[in-house]
């Protein structure tokens, strides 16, 4: 089982990081969008617990993607124009960037309303900062908008991968698939 990377494509562990981080990002918007339409109450508020539990495994896989990214460095890129590969490496670090500022605002807006971040009932990190109704709404609204980004930005990474495996026919989704021995 090839867990590691390769210079042409990604081992297991990366593309499991890679699709854990995608659909709980997924999962993370989804449920954000049901509670936040939702009137307060125990509906909501059982929403928003699983909103926070789910983002906290979150942070910690797309800690433990960034920093084996880091190890392993990356694989080599597309055969394609320098102007597609500036592109692309735009989309993935405004993706990137996004899901961070996600986690970091969510994590300082609940900690910025003076409460604990409970983990599934089992586990509470206290606040380690007072009630502040400032940065409590600054954090609400840059978790909103980095949230917001990462729409667009998932849509234009996926019309990238469906351009690789249907106009040029290479390996570049394939590599999100399966493991790339050396070349």
């Amino acid at each position: 089982m090839q867990l590691a990377d390769t210079r042409a494509g990604y081992g297991w562990l990366s593309i499991a990081l890679h699709w854990l981080v995608a659909g709980l990002t997924i999962y993370l918007f989804v449920n954000g969008e049901q509670f936040a339409d939702l009137p307060r109450g125990p509906q909501a508020a059982a929403l928003r617990a699983l909103h926070t539990s789910w983002g906290m495994v979150a942070t910690a896989l797309i800690l433990a993607r960034l920093a084996w990214r880091w190890q392993q460095g990356t694989p080599a890129k597309a055969d394609q124009s320098a102007l597609l590969n500036l592109l692309a490496t735009a989309v993935q670090w405004g993706l990137i960037a996004s899901v961070v500022v996600a986690c970091v605002t969510g994590v300082l807006n609940i900690w910025s309303g003076g409460q604990a971040i409970n983990i599934f009932g089992a586990v509470a990190l206290a606040s380690p900062m007072a009630r502040n109704g400032a940065l409590h709404g600054l954090t609400e609204q840059a978790h909103s908008i980095s949230s917001h980004l990462i729409i667009p930005l998932v849509l234009l990474h996926v019309l990238g991968a469906l351009k690789h495996a249907l106009i040029d026919r290479d390996n570049v989704l394939w590599r999100m698939l399966r493991p790339t021995r050396q070349a």
